[in-house]
């Protein structure tokens, strides 16, 4: 079976495939190696086998016999000749570089066994243990020379036999012959292989069956001297001579009868021009020789006549004689796979009388005349043929006149081999202009061992000289006779070349036996006969090649016109022809011209034989080096698939437990939902407004905490009900000692820390090596590259992403697994972390993420963020107002986790493009390309807003308590009753960091620095930070869940009583005079008065002096802990700290941060506080890199250097508005009168510049509406400072007013009102139509209307009055509808009460202008968002801020309710003394509620329901609006007067004369310059408004 898929495999190949032959070649490399292999192995396992013990000579014995070739390869002792292979250098090449391989590869094996065996010698000798031999060891395998094993000839016989069955087709088709067959085109490619095969082989073979000139010395010498013939290569005679025959007959129908171009096929094969001819000449004239000796062993039969023996011989020789006799005759009988008789039509031998067979003949004619075109080539065959001829005839001629059958003791001499006679031969080669000569001196052995004959060669320009053409392998010849040694040939030996000396003898040497002349012509004309006729035909045909070539020993031409043409030419007789050849003068020149073509034929021939088996193993050699390392790369990818087994199979358990950790955390995560869902609704249960409220007489006390709700200023102000609240009376202080914590200075703890650790931080060049001014400037990606590797890394299926990481949040960091799908972000902590499970229940408790999960939708911005002063942390804003931290591993986890996540950078507000970059974007970068510095210098936002920026970008977060924001004192003042900030005495110097206010403090920090002598810590000034997280901590321990951190971080105890902070006098006096007090403060003190305030009631203990430590101690000054933190924030918005406050920016996020500024500055702080200074992923000892952390946590982090270059101070008021305090001359600036004269109840004054087209929307009670134009001044745009009240007095601005009346409006009085400017007439009768019954969108598109009878509201679009949405969700008449302040593009909440006692809050979607669903999913139905319940009366009243996510609602006769955007009832606002209904409320978004109660009372409520004011007004308010920031707002009457007011003190400021009706419904203008009052005669009047006369800097300007 093997040997059939073989013989269709290389069947094929042959057949069909371009250079099929190489793949013969490579299965005979192959099989070689293959077979050499297993006889190694065998030959090894015998010696093993038969050796008792390790002295029995094998290690000797095999490397006696190890012989290396050339070329690496074991191979026996064979001599080379550099002649020869120089000669044939373009037929055979071994290249250096693969002998040098493999002798490199072999000497590395031994010489490791040889370190093995010395490695372990040594080792003995050092333990002193016994040593055992082991045996000896087995040699390394090396390919031998090529020979033909069984599996050889069997793959020979094979294919052979296919392409004989091809060929025996060819013959027996009906319709083509066997020429057409041939000279078809498909059959070329069958054709080409099969000679290449050929030609592969042949050459081998005719040496395997003993070589061409021994063959022809047996069958030209008289006793048929067959001894002289040895078979090699493994194969029998009988074998060979079947390959050769079957070969020459193939040869005859593939080469000699096919027209294909041979010269192609030899540049293919590297052979030289004409060298397939040569090989197939070798081949005919091989089966010629057989035929030949044939005849004579038949003829002896027939004659029945005996061998004779040569002299010194014995009998005992003569049977392998006979043998190899009956070898060469049986090759050629037909086998199971031999069809030679089916190709040719019968045997070769067909006339035993004659010399040579009619098919011989025509081999030979073919062979000379195939290629005639080729005068050199066809030249050098007739010359070789003619040699072969006349040596054969000549024998013949001496066979017929002395017959050996019956002959005895006849004295011959041998025609085999002159052994007197010693050529010298020169070979003289001229190339290109230069000659090489190369010489072997007598006596000198060659290559094959043997004393060879020096012939002298040179091809010179002599021959051309002639006007014979230089003829490729012919050449000059002189001998010479010397006194030289016996030369014999080698038997069997590959590498010897045949020399002149070893041809065969023309001239024979004989005694004449008397015979007939009749009978002598008559056996010559019968044997010679056709050999004769083709001698003839090619001296005749190459007779002027020929006449040149052969000449005499006088230099005469031996076929000149004469005797000796004339013999060729005119002469029939055979006779005459031998004659002549048997000259002494033709039998010298043919020996000396025509014998070296001959012998040149013969070399070239045995060259090739080498070359093929070299080719053979140099093709095993490569073969068995790939299959070699295909095994060792088989063996990596088996141990790759091990390993990729193993980790598959952890992969799959890390799967399977991420699955179930997966499941786990969404069970927990449900829990934790449905935990707080029942929280939730048991709180609006039980409330004191809920269903099941409490008894009158119970009162429980309700915790708060601060909520994580940021406004747009980033500020967390909300306080919501703590359910885990309690008043920790364990956590009292009972000792009044000093705690353990602070018995030592900060800065002397620092000092006396452990060596240890800062000798290796100094080690690790930490310490001592200078900050980088570029730390963590440019990431090394662009936008494009981070867009393309999202594209390209987007995963199919559920999960994206998943690495570990730290949840950071106040307090603690949690380990956990941050998991990435497409739409959606999981975190789940690790619960079963010894860390988690350590950690204080309390704590966790305020973690509202521990399982969270968060939409990509919600997802709003993310920054780059620092944790332990490493960049490998991510801070995600959501659009719930809240923010998570989470830390990684490394930054690279960084960069995978912003690829895989939405493309929303940092948001919108600091005007950089949304894209991964930005997220991955460096602080300073940020700050290069924000708007937010132009924006604060042009004073278009605080400075509240400004610094909150900075600290935002500069990686200061509410997550990290060790990177809190800081902000800078600001007053100095704490002491006095009164606060004037008009007064630079009461600011502090933001040009000095607070270590540097005191003057002699100062001084004692530089000297320190001036001093400092550590060998490990670099000088600093101050031991302790500006911010860390018990500084923090302690600012906010007043309010939860603060409270519990620091509880946490102090072991469970409030500090002492007199080192808690209990008075902002004191902190300020501490921060003065103690060295280790140089804390900034935190954003709390500007907006969150709850911070001064125990309202939790916790017991934090008595000072020294008997002080109960409870609320903050405010200044005199401040009456209030909100009118403190009121005045603390104008005094940061004074114009005095503006002027200062980029000097304060240098010292903490500027170029006075670090380096010699920083030093100038006083402003040096511990070397672990600054980024760059430590690097963590480098530090590998986990105990030091937990002490490195440690100190981080400690002594606090500097926020990153923003810039390094001064910062611009803020442009100044007047630079910016030249025109602002420009006095207003009327109060009136313009008045508008509706033909329909119906009061107007509601305006929406959508005013901003950034609107197409500006205006306000005014709709009256009979349900018309009108868009008036709003007409900007132009020199109103962009400052803000026009003043609207002369604008009348510009002839430019008198054509066009304010307020342009809606022309649809104008053009159709009544009772002729336009239906698309009408809401209709379903209004519901009852329901009183007030400014709270409608609402627009901010660009005046449409308009939401209640009040309808059929319970709904619905939105109608302004321009065309059509109804595009009508929605229902309550049970009752909708009273009152609220919008949320928005921006132009922004989706904004819708919030509807009704007679139900329900707020229903919806959501208004910009993109799509309707209304909503709860997922606000595009196509999805209007659903309400949360229904807001807790009222037992009609709603009327609603205002909602999607800043504070606050909705307040009042009802009739009920109180006011705050609840939160996502339904949670948080609180019912306190009714201060007898007000009763109320029923307008309005809000600011700074978070000041101004309620109005009956028909005058007002209160003043903070955004955590404190009651600040109230007061009951002058007459009957019926409409109220605020301003944006809070601080006023203004009232209309039923008298007809617009009042302004203060806010904070409820205190009248401006009351405008009096108009000509009641105020029905007011608006302000989005610069706050105008107040649009809708009056119920039907008319809009504008009023000018100027706050700054009332604006404590300012007023004094309007003096």
């Amino acid at each position: 079976m093997v040997h059939s898929l073989f013989r269709m495999l290389l069947y094929h190949a042959i057949k069909f495939e371009y250079g099929g032959w190489r793949v013969w070649v490579d299965t005979l490399s192959i099989a070689h190696s293959k077979i050499s292999f297993e006889d190694f192995r065998l030959e090894v396992s015998k010696v093993y086998g038969g050796a008792g013990s390790p002295d029995h000579g094998f290690n000797s014995d095999v490397s006696a016999g190890r012989r290396t070739s050339t070329n690496g390869v074991d191979r026996p002792d064979t001599p080379t000749e550099p002649d020869a292979s120089t000669e044939n250098s373009d037929a055979v090449s071994i290249t250096e570089t693969e002998v040098r391989s493999e002798t490199n590869t072999s000497v590395n094996k031994d010489a490791t066994i040889t370190r093995n065996r010395a490695g372990s010698s040594k080792l003995a000798k050092a333990t002193g243990q016994q040593v055992f031999s082991t045996g000896p060891t087995p040699p390394a395998f090396r390919i031998p020379d090529f020979k033909w094993s069984a599996i050889h000839q069997r793959l020979l016989s094979d294919l052979l036999f296919s392409i004989e069955t091809d060929v025996q087709a060819w013959r027996s088709h009906n319709t083509k012959t066997v020429i057409e067959t041939v000279k078809a085109p498909e059959n070329e490619i069958f054709i080409t292989n099969t000679l290449h095969m050929i030609s592969q082989s042949v050459d081998n073979l005719i040496i395997a069956c003993g070589g061409l000139l021994p063959l022809l010395a047996c069958a030209t010498s008289p006793q048929n001297e067959i001894d002289t013939v040895e078979p090699s290569q493994g194969l029998s005679i009988e074998i060979v001579i079947s390959f050769l025959q079957r070969m020459v007959n193939l040869v005859d129908v593939l080469c000699f009868a096919s027209p294909i171009n041979l010269a192609n096929l030899e540049k293919e094969k590297g052979l030289r021009k004409g060298g397939i001819l040569r090989q197939s000449l070798r081949l005919v004239c091989t089966s010629a020789v057989r035929n030949c000796l044939e005849c004579r062993e038949k003829a002896k039969q027939r004659l029945g006549g005996g061998r004779l023996s040569v002299s010194g011989e014995g009998a005992g020789q003569e049977a392998p004689k006979s043998d190899h006799m009956q070898s060469l005759i049986g090759g050629v009988q037909p086998t199971p796979k031999n069809i030679v008789e089916n190709l040719v039509g019968q045997h070769p031998v067909t006339d035993v009388e004659r010399l040579l067979q009619d098919m011989d003949i025509n081999r030979l004619q073919a062979v000379v005349y195939r290629d005639i075109e080729d005068s050199k080539q066809s030249q050098f065959l007739a010359l070789a043929v003619m040699y072969f001829l006349s040596v054969l005839m000549v024998s013949r001629y001496r066979d017929i006149l002395e017959p050996e059958v019956g002959k005895e003791g006849l004295s011959r001499t041998s025609s085999v081999v002159d052994d007197r006679s010693t050529v010298t031969r020169t070979a003289s080669v001229i190339s290109s202009g230069s000659t090489m000569t190369a010489t072997a001196e007598p006596g000198s052995q060659d290559a094959a061992g043997e004393k060879m004959d020096e012939i002298s060669l040179r091809r010179s320009d002599s021959v051309t000289s002639h006007d014979a053409p230089n003829q490729e392998g012919i050449s000059a010849i002189r001998v010479e006779s010397s006194a030289a040694g016996e030369v014999k040939p080698s038997d069997g030996d590959d590498e010897s070349r045949y020399t002149t000396s070893q041809l065969p003898k023309n001239a024979p040497s004989f005694t004449v036996a008397p015979v007939s002349v009749a009978n002598l012509t008559e056996k010559l004309e019968r044997a010679l006969g056709t050999t004769a006729a083709l001698l003839r035909e090619i001296v005749l045909d190459f007779t002027p090649y020929l006449s040149k070539t052969l000449i005499g020993s006088h230099g005469q031409e031996l076929l000149a016109e004469g005797k000796g043409l004339s013999t060729f030419k005119d002469s029939t007789s055979v006779v005459e022809l031998v004659m002549l050849l048997c000259s002494q003068e033709w039998q010298n020149s043919l020996q000396k011209h025509a014998g070296l073509a001959f012998i040149e034929l013969v070399n070239e021939g045995r060259l090739l034989s080498h070359a093929m088996k070299d080719h053979i193993v140099r093709v095993a050699n490569e073969a068995e080096f790939i299959l070699n390392r295909m095994r060792a790369d088989d063996v990596l990818k088996h141990a790759e698939f091990e390993t990729l087994c193993a980790h598959s199979l952890h992969q799959h358990k890390e799967n399977a437990k991420l699955c179930d950790r997966l499941i786990t955390s969404a069970r927990r995560r449900d829990h934790t939902f449905a935990r707080r869902t029942v929280d939730k609704i048991l709180t609006v249960m039980m409330d004191s407004h809920g269903t099941w409220q409490m008894s009158g007489n119970t009162k429980v006390k309700r915790y708060w905490k601060l909520d994580n709700w940021e406004d747009d200023c980033r500020r967390r102000r909300r306080l919501v009900p703590n359910p885990y609240g309690t008043s920790h009376g364990e956590a009292v202080l009972r000792s009044s000692g000093p705690s353990t914590t602070d018995e030592i200075p900060l800065e002397d703890a620092m000092q006396q820390a452990e060596e240890p650790l800062h000798a290796r931080l100094a080690s690790l060049g930490f310490g001592h090596r200078e900050v980088p001014l570029e730390v963590g400037e440019d990431i090394d990606s662009n936008s494009e590259e981070l867009e393309m590797e999202y594209n390209n890394s987007k995963n199919v299926g559920p999960l994206t992403f998943t690495t570990e990481c730290r949840l950071i949040a106040p307090g603690f960091a949690l380990k956990g697994t941050l998991s990435i799908t497409s739409n959606d972000l999981y975190f789940d902590a690790d619960e079963e972390d010894p860390e988690f499970q350590n950690m204080d229940i309390e704590v966790i408790r305020y973690c509202d993420n521990l399982h969270g999960h968060w939409s990509f939708y919600d997802i709003r911005a993310i920054f780059a963020r620092r944790f332990l002063l490493q960049s490998t942390a991510l801070e995600i804003f959501m659009s719930t107002r809240s923010s998570v931290m989470f830390a990684f591993n490394d930054h690279a986890a960084v960069k995978k986790v912003v690829r895989a996540l939405p493309a929303v950078g940092i948001g919108t507000k600091y005007g950089i493009p949304q894209s991964r970059y930005a997220s991955l974007m460096s602080p300073r970068k940020i700050f290069r390309q924000s708007n937010m510095t132009v924006k604060w210098q042009r004073r278009e936002i605080s400075n509240f807003e400004y610094l909150m920026y900075l600290n935002t970008i500069a990686g200061r977060t509410y997550n990290d308590l060790n990177q809190f924001p800081v902000f800078p004192w600001i007053l100095v003042n704490y002491e006095s009753k009164e606060l004037d900030l008009s007064q630079p005495a009461n600011y502090r110097d933001l040009s000095k960091p607070v270590g540097a206010l005191n003057p002699s403090r100062k001084k004692f920090f530089e000297e320190r620095y001036t001093t400092w002598e550590h060998d490990q810590i670099p000088a600093f000034h101050y031991g302790t930070h500006y911010s860390t997280a018990a500084f923090v901590l302690s600012w906010l321990m007043r309010q939860e869940p603060f409270t519990t951190f620091f509880l946490n971080l102090q072991g469970g105890k409030f500090d002492h009583a007199d080192r808690t902070f209990a008075s902002m006098a004191q902190a300020w006096k501490n921060c003065q005079r103690d060295t280790s007090d140089v804390k900034e403060l935190i954003p709390e003190f500007f907006y969150l008065p709850e911070m001064l305030v125990n309202s939790n009631r916790f017991n934090f203990g008595k000072q020294d002096d008997g002080t109960l430590v409870g609320d903050v101690q405010l200044p005199p000054w401040a009456t209030s802990p909100d009118d403190f933190v009121r005045l603390h924030r104008m005094a940061l918005e004074s114009e005095f700290v503006s002027c200062q406050l980029h000097e304060w920016i240098d010292l903490i996020f500027g170029y006075k941060q670090r380096g010699p500024e920083a030093v100038r500055a006083t402003n040096v702080f511990y070397y672990l506080t600054y980024e760059g200074s430590v690097d963590l992923e480098n530090v590998d000892d986990p105990i030091m890199k937990d002490a490195i952390q440690n100190q981080i946590r400690n002594f606090g982090q500097t926020p990153t250097q923003l810039l390094r270059e001064p910062h611009t101070p803020r442009s100044s008021l007047m630079h910016v508005s030249p025109m602002i305090f420009r006095p207003i001359l009327e109060d009136t600036c313009g008045s508008v009168k509706f033909p329909s004269s119906s009061p107007i109840c509601h305006i929406s004054a959508n005013t901003f510049p950034q609107l197409p087209t500006p205006s306000i929307v005014t709709i009256a009670v009979n349900h018309t509406y009108a868009i008036n134009r709003w007409n900007v001044p132009t020199n109103a745009a962009g400052s803000g400072g026009a003043n609207y009240g002369d604008a009348g007095a510009d002839p430019s601005q008198a054509v066009l007013p304010l307020m342009t009346v809606d022309p649809i409006v104008a053009t159709n009085p009544p009772p002729h009102n336009p239906t698309r400017r009408h809401l209709g007439n379903d209004f519901d009768q009852r329901v009183q139509l007030r400014s709270g019954s409608f609402a627009t969108t901010v660009d005046s598109r449409y308009i939401i209307a209640c009040g309808f009878w059929d319970h709904s509201f619905r939105v109608i679009s302004a321009d065309t009055g059509r109804l595009t949405q009508c929605i229902y969700g309550h049970y009752g008449t909708v009273t009152c509808v609220a919008r949320s302040e928005c921006n132009i593009t922004s989706d904004c909440y819708i919030a509807t009460g009704a007679e139900d006692c329900t707020v229903l809050l919806w959501v208004w979607n910009a993109r799509n202008q309707c209304i909503s669903g709860d997922g606000n999913v595009p196509g999805e139905g209007p659903s309400a968002k949360a229904t807001l319940t807790g009222h037992e009366d009609a709603i009327t009243s609603i205002v909602v801020s999607a800043e504070l996510g606050l909705v307040l609602s009042a009802s009739k006769g009920g109180p006011v309710l705050m609840h939160s955007t996502l339904g949670e009832l948080l609180r019912s606002l306190e009714v201060p003394g007898e007000f009763r209904a109320p029923d307008l409320l309005i809000m600011s978004r700074e978070g000041m509620f101004v309620t109005k109660y009956d028909h005058a009372n007002m209160a003043v409520y903070s955004l955590n329901g404190k009651l600040l004011k109230a007061v009951t007004g002058p007459e009957k308010i019926e409409s109220m609006v605020i301003t944006r920031d809070g601080e006023y707002f203004v009232t209309g009457g039923e008298k007809g007067i617009v009042r302004l007011w203060r806010t904070f003190t409820l205190t009248p400021l401006y009351s405008y004369p009096s108009l000509d009706g009641p105020v029905r419904s007011l608006a302000l203008s989005h610069d706050h310059r105008i107040i649009f009052v809708g009056l119920s005669n039907g008319s809009v009047t504008l009023l000018n408004l100027d706050l700054n006369k009332w604006h404590q800097e300012y007023q004094k300007r309007y003096d």
